[in-house]
């Protein structure tokens, strides 16, 4: 799975390169244009990610090794597409609307510090004291909710993978006693 992130970033890092490279040579407009496929680049992201999700599953659920996983995951996904589409927009939009509406609350003391600002001109000690404070008691409680969240993402992916992966089984009739 290390694979997974490494190429993930040597594709996000060889696109920005060159959109960093052409958007100096062009003074702005190739920034303009690459935009547009770095936002379509999205999707392809979330299929990266629900295809790891899935040799992850493989490698748990079915004990294969690594590039057994990942060529089942493949098939997996290819004859899955639609299924796969939507547990990933339920697992990841879910996961971010939960995150966000934890995080939310956390980052109002940021929503105030234009104000310090605009009054003064610099910042109190009050006011960093008060922020050092208000992360310190957000990461523990973050750390708990990102956690809760992986769980939840985890183990959604392997239910679908075993759902998808394995034939249901005949029901098994028990004739009734007659007493």
């Amino acid at each position: 799975m290390l694979l997974y992130g490494l190429a993930t970033m040597v594709v996000t890092a060889l696109f920005s390169g060159i959109q960093i490279f052409g958007t100096i040579l062009t003074m702005g407009l190739a920034s303009l244009c690459r935009t547009p496929l770095m936002i379509l680049m999205y999707p392809l992201m979330f299929a990266a990610i629900a295809w790891m999700e899935l040799a992850e599953s493989a490698v748990v659920a079915d004990g294969l090794g690594v590039m057994d996983a990942i060529r089942r995951a493949w098939d997996t996904m290819r004859f899955n597409k639609m299924n796969i589409f939507v547990i990933a927009l339920i697992v990841y939009v879910g996961i971010g609307m939960i995150t966000s509406l934890v995080i939310f609350p956390f980052m109002m003391p940021m929503f105030f510090a234009p104000v310090f600002f605009i009054e003064g001109g610099e910042l109190s000690n009050g006011f960093l004291w008060g922020a050092g404070i208000w992360m310190a008691l957000f990461i523990p409680i973050m750390t708990v909710v990102q956690g809760i969240g992986m769980v939840f993402m985890k183990t959604t992916w392997l239910l679908t993978y075993l759902r998808l992966t394995r034939k249901p089984e005949e029901a098994v009739i028990i004739p009734e006693a007659n007493a």
